[in-house]
């Protein structure tokens, strides 16, 4: 006695609950502000030490004058505090190649410490050009004007800037910093902004 086939089950329709999940971006790293604090307190007490000893040297040099110590002092404990806040731990210590990955900064902590760390050059310029401007290089008869002081100030700060945009593809624009990945327009735009700005500049000093 033969026994008919059993029929085969038809697929069930796939539903939308079946299909994968899209994967979420991960959630931003959380800034541990107390660690950057810690380093940047560290970072402007050894910068501080290191401004004082070269600002003995730079008196010296006919760099500055006794007025303009506390600015040499000032810009290098904030230029200090801005690399130790930035580099976090690998300031201080080496790694080798068996230690683990040390915790990266978060964006925000970082961008304040490249802040910092501008304000720092700028008071330190600020120093030496000041000293120039009133005495002159070694009692010569170099002596830039206000605005060309201002304009010497603000080109420093557009080459550090595309230097920056290069290096870590990151332009700090006055709505924050922009990354070229997100917004690549947007990025190329503020660089030739820059760049025409640096180039305008040099052209008016020379």
């Amino acid at each position: 006695m033969r026994f008919a086939p059993m029929p085969t089950p038809a697929a069930p329709n796939p539903s939308p609950t079946d299909e994968p999940p899209i994967p979420r971006k991960p959630p931003g790293q959380r800034a541990d502000w107390l660690a950057w604090s810690l380093q940047l307190l560290l970072g402007l007490f050894v910068g501080g030490i290191a401004g004082a000893l070269m600002g003995n040297r730079m008196m010296r040099l006919y760099f500055i004058g006794v007025e303009e110590l506390h600015l040499v002092v000032a810009g290098a404990a904030l230029f200090g505090g801005a690399i130790a806040s930035y580099r976090g731990e690998d300031t201080w210590t080496t790694r080798s190649a068996l230690d683990p990955e040390r915790p990266i900064p978060a964006s925000q902590c970082r961008s304040w410490s490249i802040a910092i760390g501008s304000v720092g050059i700028l008071t330190f310029s600020c120093a030496v050009i000041r000293h120039l401007h009133i005495v002159g290089w070694r009692g010569g008869h170099f002596s830039p004007s206000v605005g060309e002081v201002i304009l010497l100030l603000v080109g420093i700060l557009l080459a550090w800037q595309l230097v920056h945009a290069w290096r870590t593809a990151t332009i700090f624009t006055v709505y924050g910093p922009l990354e070229r990945d997100e917004a690549p327009f947007a990025f190329w735009f503020w660089v030739a902004g820059a760049s025409l700005g640096a180039l305008f500049i040099l052209i008016r000093l020379l």
